[in-house]
């Protein structure tokens, strides 16, 4: 289609219908790049993708694929952006969020924003462009006011997963109570006997594991016991096998407990222990987060935090359901996370 042609809209609107070959000129790329950004982005650099996204918002443009859907609205599609895809909770929280939507008679294209505030920005732009029914994200930076605007400007069903605190706009959310989730493995910790309890995650860039790091100091501050932290730059097994084998090369005396950010986090760590010839939990115990399911089948099973992911993936899902089916803005959904030991805290 050339410049200046229209589509009409469900409501009689009218769309000027943006060449591709446009966007490529405004952003200063090959056409190719703007083909690729849509359909093969991880061939397209990341300034690149910048200045196309930049291009897409600016002159409005719809892939041509897609454009005949403008006649009858969006398209039967969900999305879904999650902070890390590789990492087991997120796989099975999106499992959840498929099975609901599918059942809904709704297709679902995911997404990793690598924890990249910009990658995810990216993302957003690609749903919005192709005029999905609704997204759902698990966000690195506040994206609440955007898609606010979705929502009440364009029609667009929007949820996001995180605490509702967090969200500066009116948009339902699915969440978790973290904090609640640090004090029930602080509390287990210290109903072991432990004094000594080490904390091993990524605070500075989570503020999901800063939650939990909360609840456990928390518990800890009160009944009088010590707490060292462990800063990791992630929350990869391999973060769990050094900040464990930092803790175990420690000159004074070691602490009880290792109570982790994640369970990959915690599997790491009690490789750590096994190899520096510890017992688990005879010598020392670990506490992960999660309840993966790998936890269970540990060499030594891991005791750990449960954040119900499925069920939380399928809520997000159903809040996006909800408005789609013009029921209005459905309440917020919060789950409680629960603890479940196993043999590494004995």
């Amino acid at each position: 289609m050339e410049m200046g042609t229209t589509l009409c809209g469900p409501r009689g609107e009218t769309h000027t219908v943006v060449s591709r070959r446009e966007v490529a000129q405004r952003a200063d790329v090959a056409p190719s790049h703007v083909s690729n950004y849509f359909n093969r982005p991880d061939l397209v650099s990341e300034k690149a993708k910048q200045r196309i996204a930049a291009a897409v918002a600016e002159l409005g443009y719809v892939p041509n694929g897609i454009a005949a859907e403008l006649k009858s609205g969006r398209s039967a599609v969900l999305g879904l952006v999650v902070l890390d895809a590789w990492i087991p909770y997120f796989a099975e929280l999106s499992r959840g969020f498929e099975r609901t939507a599918e059942a809904g008679g709704y297709s679902v294209v995911l997404f990793n924003s690598g924890r990249s505030a910009q990658r995810e920005e990216a993302h957003l732009d690609f749903l919005a462009a192709r005029r999905v029914a609704g997204v759902a994200i698990v966000p690195q930076v506040d994206v609440s006011s955007r898609l606010e605007r979705w929502r009440e400007d364009a029609g667009m069903a929007v949820t996001i997963l995180d605490d509702p605190c967090r969200v500066g706009a009116d948009v339902p959310t699915v969440s978790l109570d973290d904090e609640l989730g640090g004090r029930l493995a602080g509390e287990h910790a210290l109903a072991r006997g432990a004094r000594h309890i080490a904390f091993l995650g990524a605070c500075s860039v989570n503020h999901q594991v800063m939650d939990r790091l909360t609840g456990v100091r928390t518990t800890v501050d009160a009944r009088g016991a010590r707490l060292e932290i462990l800063e990791t730059p992630d929350v990869t097994m391999a973060d769990g096998v050094d900040a464990a084998s930092r803790v175990l090369a420690l000159s004074r005396a070691r602490p009880e407990v290792l109570v982790c950010s994640n369970d990959l986090v915690a599997l790491g760590a009690l490789q750590a222990c096994l190899k520096a010839g510890l017992s688990v939990p005879e010598d020392i115990e670990v506490i992960g987060y999660d309840d993966i399911a790998f936890a269970a089948q540990a060499a030594v099973p891991l005791s750990t935090v449960r954040q119900p992911a499925a069920e939380m993936g399928a809520a997000a899902a159903e809040l996006l359901l909800r408005q789609l089916r013009g029921e209005g803005r459905p309440a917020d959904q919060r789950f409680e996370p629960e603890l479940m030991v196993r043999e590494s805290t004995g």
